[in-house]
Parts: C-alpha cells; structure tokens; sequence
C-alpha cells in the first residue's frame, strides 16, 4: 500500500494506518499483547481435541485414498483438499470424493 503523507510528518505512515487510524509501532503491539493475556486466556481444553480431531481424520483420509482405486476426480486434487482443508477437507473426501465399490 502507497504513502498517503509525507515520511517527515509524524502520521499516517501506510493507507491501513491512515484508514483504522492504528499508529502503534510493533513493539507496542507485542507489548500489549502481553498485557492483555490471550494466550492465559486460550480454552486449550477445546482446541486441543478438535486439532487431534483434525489430524487424525486427515491421516486416515490420505491413507484411505491412498489405497483407493476409485475416487470422483484426480487424486493429487484430493491430497490438496484433505491437506489444506483442515477438518473439513477430510470430511469432504469422506462423504464426496471416496467411490464405493
């Protein structure tokens, strides 16, 4: 994004900074995100299960299609899907992409 005002002035530096009006540098950034206490604040009894959840569908997803023979589309296009997809790119290749025999 282009400089909307001169280096010299002691302003918007960027078009987002100027835009939202957020002038803090990144340490000031690093530092708040201390003072704030997100990460004391993250439910890790939720998020852990879903990212085994999430692993474990993928793992079995790509060994699934790995011994397949027939799957609808190419399966390099699966591997993307089931990778890049998360939870619901696995679940995708399970309920669309698998050929029942």
């Amino acid at each position: 994004m282009g400089d909307y005002r001169s280096p010299n002035t002691n302003s918007c530096v960027s078009a987002v900074r100027c835009f939202t009006g957020i002038q803090k540098t990144r340490s000031q950034w690093k530092v708040t995100m201390k003072e704030s206490g997100a990460m004391e604040r993250v439910n890790w009894g939720l998020i852990l299960p879903l990212l085994a959840l999430q692993v474990l569908l993928a793992v079995i997803g790509l060994i699934s299609l790995w011994k397949a023979e027939n799957v609808r589309g190419p399966k390099w296009l699966w591997i993307i899907i089931i990778v890049a997809g998360n939870l619901l790119g696995s679940i995708a290749y399970f309920t669309v992409g698998r050929r029942e025999i």
